[in-house]
């Protein structure tokens, strides 16, 4: 899951909004002066390059994302082929493909095909995090692929008996219905507990995500998506 506004210190989140949203309206006047032929003869020449590269970040850092998020032992952040059993003394012909996979990505390790990949998608991410960030506050939303590891709370509701009692949520509430000091009403806690398990979500905040669903969770963000077609058909009309 691609994420951005995760900064713990708020004058360098806005700070970066800032930057970005100059960013963005400098793109957008760059693609309107392209079109309406307002800005300099090599203005119009690089600005559909500008987007297709824009677009083509999107791209790859959805892929490695992706990739790093579903294939097992963190396909980008831990080395592959560390350990293989030899072909010959392997048993069976899955020990003998796995024996054949492990040796190929040992190789592939040694070349630093690895290493490459992610310094590429730390780079693309980066680049897209930063373009669609104003956009990302604008219009979020994404659809959860897969649910993580959401440790067991509980909270203090108020029942139809006007009783405090203890209620254990599939999913996580909003932070208020874990404040011990102002218990919530029973029927408010249901409410919020079907409305968070829907899977739509705001995936711009890996906390809160997180909180929702567990550690781990998958979210498709559509909001990188949106841009990405936006991109691309900057690219398409200027090209």
């Amino acid at each position: 899951m691609t994420s951005v506004m995760e900064t713990e210190d708020p004058y360098s989140a806005r700070r970066r909004m800032f930057a970005s949203s100059a960013t963005v309206v400098a793109l957008a006047y760059l693609w309107w002066g392209s079109e309406t032929g307002a800005v300099a003869g090599i203005s119009r020449s690089i600005a559909p390059w500008i987007f297709f590269t824009i677009y083509t970040s999107s791209v790859i850092a959805a892929v490695l994302s992706f990739a790093d998020s579903w294939f097992p032992n963190r396909f980008l952040h831990e080395p592959w082929g560390t350990y293989r059993v030899p072909f010959s003394t392997a048993k069976g012909l899955q020990a003998k493909r796995i024996s054949v996979a492990k040796l190929l990505a040992g190789k592939l390790e040694t070349f630093k095909i690895r290493t490459a990949l992610l310094s590429c998608y730390e780079a693309t991410s980066e680049l897209a995090n930063f373009v669609f960030l104003p956009l990302a506050c604008v219009l979020p939303g994404g659809w959860v692929a897969r649910r993580g590891d959401l440790p067991e709370s509980v909270v203090m509701v108020v029942d139809q008996n006007k009783d405090i009692t203890e209620y254990v949520p599939s999913v996580g509430l909003p932070r208020r219905f874990y404040d011990p000091s102002s218990p919530q009403p029973l029927s408010a806690a249901k409410r919020a507990e079907r409305l968070a398990k829907k899977p739509f979500v705001r995936p711009q905040n890996r906390r809160q995500v997180e909180h929702r669903f567990g550690a781990d969770a998958q979210v498709v963000d559509f909001t990188f998506a949106i841009g990405s077609v936006l991109a691309s058909a900057a690219w398409h009309a200027l090209r």
